[in-house]
């Protein structure tokens, strides 16, 4: 695409003429005017009036294309305030036809920068719609555009690929896109409390939750200033310290978040939040608490799927299964075996394969049957190496069945066994808490 900052209004016209196949005699024609004087214009040599240049814009039915710098600088700001509305659901058509009123920029083979901005926010309007396929194939399209994009549109792709790229799982390829763009502030355009936010986020997902709070603490103290909420923001924020065993901070804002969940009557963040909450009473060791928190998340599980009031079904299916399994968990933390293996059998027949959640449930099994050669087996081989791959709450599982496996061994008197899960305890912690990332090869 050629550079628009270079190109004189003539050479404009002679760019949008020739991607039409008009050819300059017929252009002159049209317009009652002369072929050598449309030609000096297009070269730069001439310039012209008002209402020669209306012909020419009305002929090439670009009427209200942006041509001259007031009018690219006109069509840059409604496309940044067309932005700024795509956030807020009641401001989506207005932005919808915002944007249609500037589809001129389409015809338009010079205005890179324009270009970018309009397909960039085409693709934020289709993900606020949810249609994560379509998006995914825009971005994708115009990923080799990029080269030389102005600040905003390197702004706007950096956010949605990295968003794309974390709702498919890839916490870590999403981060990558995302710091690049913490440090951009221009005049149209900044991080925010989202962008804040997303990133938290995908710390926790990479298993780095003291990154994770400085930014989710971030992206809550900008709701406050815009005197906006985020339940989400609070819940995650309250896991990660729920991670580093800052309790007594994480059960305020688990407390202070569930209530603003129950005021709305949102009942997927009730579930979202009781689920996380009853890991804090199994870290702080209360097992009936853990307990009677996952059964309030199930009989919310059980309303929804006799009213439909507000769960997504493959969101259901990950909080059922999570709340089984701390439930599970703390039968097994109280010794009560037969509860536990009851629930495990539950638990497998709702997880239908899914590798997170048959890993943990088989794992508890093997906890239960830990004399077993064959249970061992599978906790060395299989469920340490699974959860020390995983995201935050994972890696609390890998430290917790260490654990088990440290006192295993030294129960055995195999102190080399036991030493070695010592080992592995410490390295998955400082990873945690004190490791480096690295984004080679992403």
């Amino acid at each position: 695409m050629v550079n628009a900052s270079v190109l004189l209004l003539g050479e404009k016209i002679r760019h949008i003429r020739n991607a039409k196949g008009i050819s300059l005699d017929n252009m002159a024609y049209a317009i009652k005017s002369n072929k050598t004087f449309l030609h000096r214009l297009e070269h730069g040599q001439v310039e012209c009036n008002n209402e020669t240049l209306a012909a020419i814009k009305k002929f090439l039915e670009i009427e209200n294309a942006p041509l001259l710098e007031h009018e690219v600088t006109l069509y840059t700001s409604r496309l940044l305030a067309c932005y700024d509305m795509i956030g807020n659901a009641k401001l989506l058509n207005e932005a919808k036809t915002i944007l249609s009123e500037l589809s001129h920029i389409l015809s338009l083979p010079f205005e890179n920068d324009l270009y970018l901005l309009y397909l960039l926010i085409e693709v934020s309007i289709i993900l606020v719609e949810a249609n994560f396929p379509a998006a995914a194939e825009k971005i994708s399209k115009i990923e080799p555009l990029m080269d030389n994009a102005c600040e905003e549109a390197f702004y706007m792709f950096h956010r949605t690929k990295g968003y794309l790229i974390m709702i498919n799982g890839d916490y870590k390829g999403a981060l990558k896109h995302y710091l690049q763009i913490t440090d951009i502030e221009s005049d149209h355009i900044k991080p925010d409390m989202v962008l804040f936010s997303n990133i938290g986020m995908a710390y926790i997902g990479i298993g780095k939750p003291y990154h994770a709070i400085i930014n989710l603490e971030r992206a809550r103290n900008e709701y406050r200033r815009t005197n906006k909420t985020s339940a989400h923001v609070g819940i995650t924020l309250a896991l990660a310290y729920t991670i580093v065993g800052e309790l007594y901070k994480a059960k305020k804002i688990f407390d202070a978040s569930l209530i603003n969940a129950r005021t709305a009557n949102d009942i997927m963040t009730i579930c979202i939040n009781l689920t996380y909450m009853s890991l804090l009473s199994m870290k702080k060791g209360n097992y009936e608490e853990c307990i009677s928190l996952c059964d309030q998340v199930l009989a919310y599980c059980q309303e929804d799927s006799a009213h439909s009031v507000g769960v997504a079904i493959g969101q259901k299916n990950i909080i059922q299964c999570t709340a089984i399994f701390n439930k599970c968990n703390s039968f097994y933390k109280m010794k009560d075996y037969a509860k536990c293996q009851e629930l495990i059998a539950d638990g497998r027949l709702l997880a239908n394969s899914d590798k997170k959640f048959t890993v943990g449930f088989n794992a508890l099994e093997c906890l239960i049957n830990i004399d077993n050669a064959s249970s061992i087996k599978y906790l060395e081989e299989v469920a340490i190496p699974h959860y020390k791959a995983g995201d935050g709450s994972d890696k609390i599982m890998a430290l917790e069945l260490c654990k088990e496996m440290e006192a295993h061994y030294k129960k055995k008197k195999a102190k080399t066994k036991a030493a070695a899960y010592t080992t592995i305890a410490r390295d998955i912690y400082e990873d945690m808490f004190l490791g480096e990332i690295s984004f080679s090869g992403n």
